[in-house]
């Protein structure tokens, strides 16, 4: 069924992209995949400007830190000693993924996260991405414990403990297919994170064409809980928990008369958030981060 016809910002030609919508769960699919698609994730991609952290120093006193914030609970005293930067200890400890376990990051980009996570004393680290820039690999190299390969979760072999795909999913052009080949990778008694955008959001439903998070044509599919809920039923994977992470760019990014400087816009932005937060509350925002577990 027709849902929408999405305007292509990657360009300046007015392109646009029909999405349809699937009439049992509700997720989009792009009708036509364009055969350009590679100039969409060109040098003005977000990935293309992440900046690296700096190589670590202290390893075994981060090693020390970093299994000390897993053990914590409640989560608030891991932030509480971790700061703000460090929530994704959250995923860590909701998994049960220790420091020693194996990880594996579909669509890792420029490696930002594995490095990091290096940094923080995490040494089984593996980071796959079909468009993976060679710079990556080679500083990868040379970082023990971190490996990369140029290469979509298809062709990549292996079973990991976690496998976390950070808002790549909805870049795989069949999800059947995508979610079989994530869920192939997950060991016995390990975990997929999986953090996705969502069309059965309220975002996707007020803002139709203009959500931010469409962003044609790079979004092929956009899965919806329901849908998310089936794909995990099929490939035997069990969802434990569903958190939603959205926050104020469901809002901010999809307002197309936005004012352009001043005091208006900062009230306007404190709206934007106050909002965003009632619907993460309300487990209605536009993204969320599926918890899923592989029986033993």
């Amino acid at each position: 069924m027709f849902a929408l016809s999405a305007l292509d910002r990657t360009r300046t030609d007015g392109r646009c992209f029909d999405y349809v919508e699937c009439v049992t769960c509700g997720a989009l699919q792009i009708e036509t995949i364009p055969s350009d698609l590679e100039s969409a994730y060109g040098d003005d991609y977000y990935t293309a400007h992440q900046r690296h952290p700096r190589a670590a120093r202290l390893l075994p006193l981060r090693r020390a830190l970093a299994r000390l914030r897993l053990r914590l609970r409640p989560a608030f005293l891991a932030r509480a000693i971790s700061g703000r930067r460090y929530g994704r200890f959250e995923w860590f400890r909701r998994t049960q993924t220790g420091i020693d376990d194996a990880i594996l990051d579909v669509g890792c980009g420029s490696g930002r996260l594995l490095f990091r996570l290096h940094g923080e004393g995490f040494r089984a680290l593996v980071g796959i991405d079909p468009r993976l820039a060679p710079e990556t690999a080679v500083r990868g190299r040379g970082c023990p414990g971190v490996r990369f390969e140029r290469a979509d979760p298809e062709a990549h072999r292996g079973r990991y403990f976690l496998v976390m795909a950070h808002h790549s999913f909805e870049h795989m052009a069949d999800p059947l297919r995508g979610f079989e080949a994530l869920a192939a990778l997950v060991a016995p008694g390990g975990s997929l994170l999986l953090r996705v955008p969502l069309a059965d959001s309220w975002a996707r439903v007020h803002y139709g064409a203009d959500w931010a998070q469409l962003d044609a044509p790079r979004h092929l599919q956009i899965p919806t809980r329901a849908s998310i809920g089936r794909l995990a039923e099929r490939t035997g994977l069990r969802v434990e928990h569903v958190v939603d992470d959205s926050g104020v760019f469901q809002i901010w990014g999809s307002e197309r008369s936005l004012p352009r400087a001043g005091a208006a816009r900062f009230i306007r932005w404190l709206a934007a958030r106050r909002q965003a937060a009632r619907l993460r509350r309300a487990g209605e925002g536009d993204q969320a981060a599926f918890y899923l577990r592989r029986p033993t």
